[in-house]
């Protein structure tokens, strides 16, 4: 009767581990996704950089609009060796006002450059906060996954235990094989190997996150990440024939191509001359015996663009083909993007598959028979390596449901971003 009951009681304390493992994991704080994203958007040094490059460009627009400055200029004309300003008549104490001025419109077109310049420097910055974003969530997901594979590992290997000291038992009296105590050795030490395995890859995780959140890498992660699957209501004959118009992938390249149809106008414009008027005043000192007039001299000048061969004309050459380029690398870029999220919505149905058959099908399934060969083993209908190998694979059944549901989520952060926007 005490021998029954030595046999018997691991595994009535195995029965009631997954209960107070949960129980256990309930009492932990959720580590906040959406707090998570809010922080990296305010701390991420890729953006801070990049905002800061938007308003740099912002502030060019009024720079490209406006006339250089204009030239003063001091001097003295016609003096003689011995500085006497009475001396020669023609002698004056000059100065001058130039301003150069651009053929009309050239100056309206280098506003609109630069205008767009700074457009395709906006559509950069919302999309790398959308990639910052899908980083965020897919690390979240992967430490979701890493952390349930960590307490699911923990929870079998406290099993493994207590079937370790069964078969040990069982040996000791006669009633068990030696190949089964080597065997539930072995498989404990897997796991041992596995937690070690899933630790570092928690810590790396870990410091990723803090690195995109510019926190130090060391920081410690308060709470543990929880996830359920989002439901997908989204219809995804209508996510595939939805326009890309807004995707700031498309817009920079957009503005890419309008900005070098206005650099395409500006190099034909600059057949066209510049102008630079002058406006100088000279003053003569008087002689005893002459009153001397000052002096007004008036200018205008036009550069000559004689090389036009080697210099305008190979400009306006070189805007066509940066016209061309961005034209084929919009209709790359869309295409990719079609093709992108085509694959994310099959690998999305896919994966909601699995998830449904894990949770529905496979793991209850795997528990039942997990149960029912333990009922068994204690009267001796099946062997020790037959409970071992149920327990083993109900355990990567477990982690591969986790992966799938991680993978899904991760499906819809990449979904989110090949489209150009939130939905989830």
């Amino acid at each position: 009767m005490i021998k029954q009951f030595i046999l018997t009681f691991p595994f009535l304390f195995i029965l009631l581990m997954g209960g107070i493992s949960q129980g256990v994991a309930e009492e932990k704080v959720k580590l906040s996704l959406k707090t998570l994203i809010d922080e990296a958007l305010k701390k991420n040094p890729i953006l801070l950089t990049k905002i800061n490059q938007v308003n740099s460009e912002k502030e060019r627009i009024p720079q490209a609009a406006t006339l250089p400055d204009p030239m003063l200029k001091l001097g003295l004309v016609n003096l003689p060796e011995s500085f006497d300003f009475n001396d020669q008549a023609m002698t004056q104490k000059q100065i001058a006002l130039s301003q150069k001025f651009p053929f009309p419109g050239k100056l309206k077109l280098r506003k609109e450059i630069a205008r767009y310049k700074s457009k395709q420097s906006e559509a950069e910055f919302t999309y790398q906060q959308l990639e910052i974003i899908d980083k965020v969530k897919r690390t979240y997901f992967s430490l979701f996954f890493i952390d349930k594979s960590i307490e699911i590992t923990e929870k079998n290997k406290t099993i493994l235990e207590n079937f370790l000291e069964i078969a040990r038992t069982k040996y000791a009296v006669g009633k068990g094989l030696q190949q089964d105590v080597l065997k539930a050795e072995v498989e404990l030490s897997r796991m041992l190997e596995k937690l070690l395995i899933l630790k570092q890859q928690n810590a790396t995780l870990t410091a990723k996150m803090n690195t995109l959140l510019n926190r130090d890498i060391s920081t410690h992660l308060e709470g543990r990440p929880e996830v359920s699957q989002t439901p997908f209501t989204l219809d995804p004959e209508e996510i595939k024939k939805s326009s890309l118009e807004d995707h700031p992938l498309l817009q920079r390249i957009q503005f890419v191509l309008e900005k070098a149809e206005y650099d395409h106008n500006l190099a034909i414009r600059e057949y066209y001359p510049d102008f630079e008027i002058s406006f100088a005043y000279g003053q003569r000192e008087d002689n005893p015996s002459q009153n001397r007039p000052d002096f007004y001299s008036g200018f205008v000048g036009i550069n000559i663009p004689i090389w036009y061969k080697t210099k305008q004309n190979r400009k306006v050459e070189e805007t066509k083909y940066t016209i061309i380029s961005a034209e084929a690398r919009y209709e790359d870029t869309k295409n990719n993007l079609y093709f992108r999220i085509a694959n994310l919505l099959a690998e999305t149905d896919q994966n909601s598959h699995l998830i449904d058959l894990y949770q529905n099908g496979i793991i209850p399934q795997a528990t039942h028979t997990l149960d029912s060969s333990m009922a068994s083993y204690q009267v001796g209908t099946i062997d020790f390596l037959t409970l071992l190998t149920n327990l083993i694979t109900l355990y990567r059944y477990e982690l591969e449901y986790y992966k799938v549901l991680s993978d899904y989520e991760k499906n819809l952060a990449d979904l989110e971003l090949s489209l150009g926007k939130r939905l989830f």
